[in-house]
């Protein structure tokens, strides 16, 4: 497996991202030695260097393997596995986690060439070996079985179609000498790796809505192995989830309500029906046909996501991270500033801020959002519709076998031709996409994905709630409270400058005010709030400065009646020094 760790995941493995999931078997002595070593380990099928191993339960010797498990080499293993640290173990939700994350990722990410995985395959096969341009730097170039590059340079080939070329493919730079050209350094062109992916897209297009045998293979092998491992709590937790998917149309998936990891939502669809004592107690499917739960949980996934993604852009800090978040969503709903409300002048009070929210435009511009930017929520969605595909067909394939799950794992510990029937019939499973899930044409699917992702980012990076309407797919609400909520945003900053300005220039407006009232105007502003201590700085020592230098009597008795016994103690001024 290949893993991403953050400090989050250290305390909470269900944050850990799984990058890839390899099909090829591999024992921890050989990783741990080659981590030792610094010595970067390929499984057969190539892309980056694997770090770490999933343990499993091998059907095939489940008891000795399963003792394993309850093993301290294990824990230790475990813990290195999670938080590169031998004293890290917090137990066995650890290697659930790891079960979990894995498993989705099986499910839910199709076959797809990465970027990683293309620098990976060129420098195993040629680091070392390979050279590169010394005009342009382009490399790999393998000149193998001859260091005289003239001698076949412009050859015909063996089948005439094509002739030798032993010039730079990118700039045509040539020399005969080997020696004149630069050994690789292992940096790859950016138009090479683009074009592998484009490549590897346009074969695997038509296996991406279906899983292969080597996949449902490896799948079957986890959830066999989690099986054997989950703890009794987890499993009531695990049930009492899948209790709350079928009951409630707008379910809670938030880690308040105990949901520490997304892939725990997986597990709640296919888990109760494994520990069902046989096929007749299998768990209810009424809720796969819901939308709605599928929606909360893309919903939730989405506001992980942005939490990670804008604290990742502020290096951790929260503050920032929000501050972010709101500059992302104002652009993306095409909010201009000059459509917030204004701030009143500095000697004018400011409305309530429920009737300025009242009167506050609401409207958004959803021309200018461009598919790209909802992205992240249209991957988001495809994983969980696929995963959901499955999750459904496993308990419809796995219920009506007899025995169950129960007997699947019988025949998975006697060989593979006895539940071949099962892999043959998930083969056949078509993984919808979210367009034929929530039947929408593009058009309202890149709606939709507007809707989820502003209420995501709201939600998730600011702790903004703009509503829960009861249908999403079609209701706008979501977006007109955001746009409404960043509008308000922008007013509530201009009244932090105006009051930051009114610490400069306060208490010398009000000075210069009350001075020239009469005692009537004076007595007004004195008696604005029921005591004169509730002003702020500003306007209660510019009332003061005001009576005393007005060389007006009546004004300073009408501010000390108002004010408390210590002020007149220390402040009351003698007749004589006003006359």
């Amino acid at each position: 497996i290949v893993l991403e760790r953050s400090p989050a995941s250290q305390m909470n493995p269900f944050l850990l991202a799984v990058r890839d999931v390899r099909f090829s078997i591999a024992d921890t002595a050989s990783i741990c030695c080659a981590n030792q070593a610094s010595v970067p380990l390929y499984g057969p099928e190539g892309g980056e260097a694997v770090e770490d191993v999933l343990v499993l339960v091998d059907p095939s010797m489940p008891r000795s393997s399963k003792m394993i498990f309850d093993s301290l080499l294990l824990e230790k293993y475990t813990s290195v596995v999670v938080a590169r640290d031998l004293h890290m173990y917090s137990g066995v939700s650890m290697q659930v986690a790891l079960h979990a994350n894995c498993v989705f990722h099986v499910v839910a990410v199709p076959d797809q060439i990465i970027r990683e995985d293309v620098i990976a395959d060129l420098q195993r096969k040629y680091m070392g070996r390979a050279f590169q341009c010394a005009g342009c730097g382009f490399g790999p170039i393998d000149h193998f079985g001859c260091s005289d590059l003239e001698a076949h340079h412009g050859e015909q080939a063996y089948n005439g179609d094509c002739a030798v070329d032993n010039s730079c493919p990118k700039c045509q730079w040539f020399s005969s000498d080997i020696d004149d050209w630069d050994k690789w350094n292992g940096e790859v062109c950016e138009e090479y790796i683009k074009s592998e992916i484009d490549n590897s897209e346009k074969a695997d297009a038509k296996q991406r809505h279906s899983l292969s045998e080597v996949k449902i293979e490896l799948l079957l092998r986890i959830l066999y192995s989690l099986k054997k491992i989950l703890p009794a709590s987890q499993i009531m937790m695990l049930e009492t989830l899948a209790d709350e998917m079928s009951a409630n149309r707008n379910p809670d998936f938030s880690e308040k309500a105990g949901v520490e990891g997304i892939s725990q939502l997986f597990l709640a669809l296919v888990i109760p029906l494994m520990m069902a004592e046989n096929a007749e107690n299998a768990f209810p499917t009424d809720f796969h046909q819901s939308k709605d739960c599928l929606l909360s949980i893309i919903r939730e996934s989405c506001a992980r996501e942005a939490r990670t993604k804008f604290r990742k852009q502020s290096s951790g800090d929260k503050e920032m991270a929000s501050k972010l978040a709101i500059k992302h969503v104002t652009k993306l709903l095409g909010i201009d500033p000059s459509t917030a409300p204004e701030a009143l002048p500095q000697m004018e009070a400011e409305p309530p801020l429920e009737n300025v929210r009242a009167d506050c435009d609401d409207s958004f511009n959803e021309l200018n959002t461009e598919a790209r930017n909802t992205l992240w929520v249209r991957n988001v969605a495809k994983e969980w519709c696929r995963a959901w595909s499955f999750a459904s067909a496993f308990c419809e394939i796995v219920s009506s076998r007899p025995g169950g799950w129960r007997g699947v794992e019988r025949d998975m510990e006697t060989g593979t031709s006895h539940y071949q029937d099962v892999v043959e019939a998930l083969k056949r499973v078509e993984l919808e996409t979210p367009r034929q899930f929530f039947e929408m044409d593009r058009e309202e699917m890149q709606s939709l994905f507007l809707r989820i992702g502003v209420q995501a980012i709201l939600k998730g990076a600011c702790g903004i709630s703009v509503g829960d309407p009861v249908n999403l797919l079609q209701d706008d609400s979501v977006l007109h409270n955001a746009a409404r909520e960043m509008r308000m945003l922008i007013y509530l900053n201009r009244i932090r400058e105006k009051m930051a300005q009114w610490k400069i220039v306060g208490e010398q407006a009000i000075f210069m005010k009350a001075r020239v009232a009469d005692i009537a105007q004076f007595s007004d502003m004195i008696h604005a709030k029921p005591h004169i201590h509730g002003f702020d700085k500003q306007t209660f020592w510019g009332l003061w400065l005001a009576a005393k230098n007005s060389k007006c009597r009546d004004k300073v008795d009408a501010f000390l009646q108002a004010a408390n016994d210590e002020f007149k103690d220390k402040h009351g001024i003698p007749l004589a020094s006003l006359e």
